[in-house]
């Protein structure tokens, strides 16, 4: 990639940061505000522990965010940037564009959610390995207990 698009994808990120940085310092500082001027009863209060643990969720959400786009920055430094983490191939300006902290190939991370997201069965049964562990660990408890199962009988 050359050093005009690196130099692009730099601004882009370094904007993004500054971004999340002013959006967190506002939410805090309205978070404060309406805790140091909270007036009501149990009902209002409970209301705005509920907007204050959406606003954390959120403010986590960003530092995740905030710290994928720091460690994109270093790459940049380091002269890694646009590569591919698992196969060392380019990663592809139209991916970057659209996610520029991407640190996979779209192959590389079509594969890796093919594994994380869809679980192997086991083949002549396709069973889920998940469940046969699950079913085999408490197969004896169930022996125990004798299942019988009515059907209803219809005239």
């Amino acid at each position: 990639m050359d050093k005009e698009k690196v130099e692009f994808f730099k601004k882009l990120l370094e904007q993004e940061r500054n971004r999340i940085r002013n959006n967190a310092t506002n939410v805090i500082k309205t978070l404060t505000d309406q805790t140091q001027d909270f007036k009501g009863d149990e009902a209002d209060e409970a209301m705005a522990l509920s907007d204050a643990h959406i606003s954390f969720r959120f403010l986590d959400r960003e530092k995740q965010f905030l710290d994928k786009i720091e460690e994109t920055l270093i790459k940049i430094k380091k002269g890694t940037f646009g590569l591919c983490e698992d196969c060392g191939e380019d990663i592809g300006i139209r991916r970057l564009e659209i996610r520029p902290i991407a640190t996979l190939c779209i192959n590389c991370k079509e594969e890796q959610e093919k594994s994380q997201y869809s679980p192997k069965r086991i083949e002549p049964y396709g069973i889920c390995p998940q469940f046969l562990t699950k079913f085999l660990y408490f197969f004896p408890i169930i022996q125990q207990f004798p299942i019988k199962i009515y059907f209803p009988v219809t005239f």
